[in-house]
């Protein structure tokens, strides 16, 4: 073997956690050497799952050794691998609002001291320039001027959704008028 091909076994290691390999290596290692997850270590677990799991303890790496891993069950596993963010993202949920990922944008940049920008104002815009005027026509005059077909269905009482086949020239009329792009 020449100078190239050798590779010292903590550099293997080390290349191998980069690239996922060792994770499955280690819990193929545990399933051969142990046997599969049978039961569920968690002192609070109210035993009704039957699918188990190897969980890998906080604090330990993924090495081949049996202390650095437990027996839990599917649903006390998720709740063992929850983060802090996992943990406020289930909390949100439960009081009923929503984590998306403004939030989750906004929190970042806060916790890096950044400004977040002013949302409400971005999507004005963008929804500012994406809007065409609507002209609202009754016997060949115009009776209404719209700035956006949103502007225009809420005018009249229909979706803005009734109102594209006119615009657009595919019907002639939407609550008795006539509409057209400006």
């Amino acid at each position: 073997m020449n100078e190239l091909t050798v590779i010292n076994e903590e550099a293997l290691n080390g290349l191998c956690e980069t690239k996922g390999v060792w994770y499955s290596h280690v819990h193929h290692w545990l399933k051969v050497t142990y046997g599969k997850a049978n039961h569920c270590d968690n002192p609070l677990c109210p035993k009704q799952s039957t699918n188990f799991n190897w969980a890998l303890r906080r604090g330990f790496k993924y090495e081949k050794e049996r202390d650095s891993f437990m027996q839990l069950c599917r649903p006390c596993h998720a709740k063992y691998d929850l983060t802090p963010s996992g943990r406020e993202r289930l909390r949100l949920a439960s009081l009923g609002k929503k984590f998306n990922r403004e939030g989750t944008a906004r929190r970042r940049l806060e916790q890096l001291g950044k400004p977040f920008p002013n949302t409400a104002i971005a999507i004005a815009r963008s929804k500012a320039a994406c809007s065409k005027p609507i002209l609202q026509i009754d016997l060949g005059v115009i009776v209404g001027r719209f700035a956006s077909l949103r502007q225009a269905a809420a005018a009249v009482g229909v979706t803005p959704s009734a109102l594209i086949p006119a615009v657009k020239g595919r019907t002639k009329t939407v609550k008795g008028y006539e509409w057209k792009y400006a």
